[in-house]
């Protein structure tokens, strides 16, 4: 395969068809009215920022095992 072949058909196409999707949306973006901006949730997660949800039945049931595992440990230290 030389240089000027595409490995996945004629680009020029591709571009064709890229441009007509890109035209048909402009169109419609055109037609749309605008949309008032929506007010910005303040708690809501910023750009790069992963959003997971709470959970803190796990927390709870960590820092009671961790209590009882330093209770016995402090009962076993004191025999």
């Amino acid at each position: 395969m030389n240089h000027t072949q595409n490995p996945f058909g004629d680009p020029a196409a591709t571009r064709f068809h890229q441009q007509a999707e890109l035209l048909a949306e402009l169109q419609r973006r055109a037609t749309r009215p605008p949309e008032l901006p929506r007010p910005r949730d303040p708690l809501a997660p910023v750009s790069g920022e992963l959003q997971v949800p709470t959970r803190h039945g796990w927390t709870v049931v960590a820092v009671l095992l961790l209590v009882v595992v330093l209770a016995a440990c402090a009962v076993v230290a004191a025999r």
